[in-house]
């Protein structure tokens, strides 16, 4: 039994560069996954760094509240306490 071709060469053509343009290589998705990578450990870095000068500010900001009470404590009347 002879196999018929639906497709003729010229199609197969067609087909194999439409599928280069819109399908990426590896090697070329590689490179965007490295290149989104790169760029995401870099808001990361961003991030986690933002959040840790966060906690610093609060705890300064935390000591400050305590030593403010306790002026004022001392000084309730504007003068010092005796």
């Amino acid at each position: 039994m002879k196999k018929n071709r639906i497709l003729s060469g010229a199609d197969i053509d067609y087909l194999e560069k439409r599928f280069e343009e819109k399908f990426p290589t590896k090697d070329e998705f590689n490179k965007f996954k490295d290149n989104i990578f790169t760029k995401l450990d870099k808001i990361l870095k961003e991030v986690t760094n933002s959040r840790e000068e966060q906690i610093i500010i609060a705890h300064r900001i935390s000591d400050h509240g305590e030593k403010l009470e306790i002026l004022e404590k001392a000084h309730s009347q504007g003068k010092h306490s005796t």
